[in-house]
Order: structure tokens, then sequence, then C-alpha cells
């Protein structure tokens, strides 16, 4: 039906076209012969119209939903941009943040570590001192312990010497005639302590 509404409304000009054709051929031949055969000024009028009308029916019948459609799929279009806008806003906001973050987090790393290279430092200053004290103690106990020896040692040694020193004094002043002297008198001293026991 609308094809051959359609079809009716294209050729509708060709037949008003036709029909000024013959009548201009006519209004020459008229003319000549003396009559007149004009297209009339209403047909044309009414050639229009129906074009016109056709053409409005077509374009309010088909139009509206095209225009519907299209502007519904244009809605749908600027809905999604908006959405993607906002989402690339927030996606850029986030960026943002991290990024103005970023420097304070770095300085928080910073400080942290030289926080904690400080803590580590003083720890290992502990352990030194704490190892030189372990090993100064160490070295005074084996130097008060080499000592005790050494003193013992020097005391046997001294006291052999002083034995052989004695020793040897007593042989040089030790004649027979005191051998003998001190022979009667250890026998006397005998003697008498045995009286004294009876």
């Amino acid at each position: 039906m609308r094809l051959a509404l359609l079809i009716a409304l294209l050729l509708t000009p060709v037949f008003a076209q036709e029909g000024g054709h013959k009548a201009a051929e006519g209004k020459s031949a008229s003319h000549e012969g003396g009559e007149s055969h004009a297209l009339p000024l209403g047909w044309m009028w009414a050639n229009f119209l129906i074009l016109g009308g056709g053409l409005g029916y077509l374009i309010s019948k088909n139009a509206g939903p095209f225009f519907r459609s299209r502007t519904e799929e244009i809605q749908s279009e600027l809905k999604e941009a908006r959405k993607l806008s906002a989402d690339s806003e927030a996606r850029a906001a986030a960026i943002a943040t991290k990024v103005s973050n970023l420097q304070s987090e770095m300085q928080a790393l910073r400080d942290n570590a030289r926080t904690e290279m400080e803590a580590e430092g003083h720890r290992i200053e502990q352990e030194t001192a704490r190892v030189i004290a372990k090993i100064r103690a160490g070295a005074e106990n084996e130097i008060a312990f080499a000592s005790k020896v050494a003193q013992q040692e020097l005391k046997a040694f001294s006291g052999e010497l002083a034995v052989k020193l004695a020793a040897g004094n007593i042989r040089e002043r030790l004649t027979p005639s005191k051998q003998e002297e001190l022979a009667e008198g250890f026998v006397q001293q005998l003697a008498s302590s045995q009286k004294v026991t009876h």
C-alpha cells in the first residue's frame, strides 16, 4: 500500500507535466488555429496538494518513529558518554589523589627508614659495647689468673732459692767443731727432755 502510494505520488508530477506539454502544444496550435486549451490552475494546485499530502503522510508516519528511535539512541549515547566521563573523572581524581599521597608516603618511608637505621645503629652500638665489655672482663680474668700463676711460680722459685742459699750459708758456716758442738747440744737437750718426761 505504501509503495503504491509512493509510486502514485512520484508519477503525479510526470502526468501533470505531460498534460502541461500537451496543453502548451495545443496552445501553440490554437494560436495558429485560434483555439486555447490551457491546463487549469486548479489542477496544478490539486496536484501540489496531493503530492504534499502524500509526502506529509509518509513523513508523519515514518518520521515520528525514526526520530524517536534516533532520539533514544542519542540519549542513550549521551548517557553512556556521561557515564564514561564520570568514570574518567573519578579515575583522574583517584590518580591525582594517589600522586599527591605518593609524596607523603615516600616521606613516611624515608622517615621510617631513618628511624629504623638509627635504632639499628643504637642496637649495634650497645651490642658492640657489651661484646667489648665481655672481652675486657675475659682479658682481665686471664691477666689476673696469669698474675696469680706467676706469683705462685715466683714464690716457689724464691722459696727454692732461699732454701738453696740457706743451705749454702749453713754449709759455709758449719765447721767440724761447730757440728760437734751442735750435736752435743742436741744430745743434752734430748737428755734433759727425757728427765722431765720421767
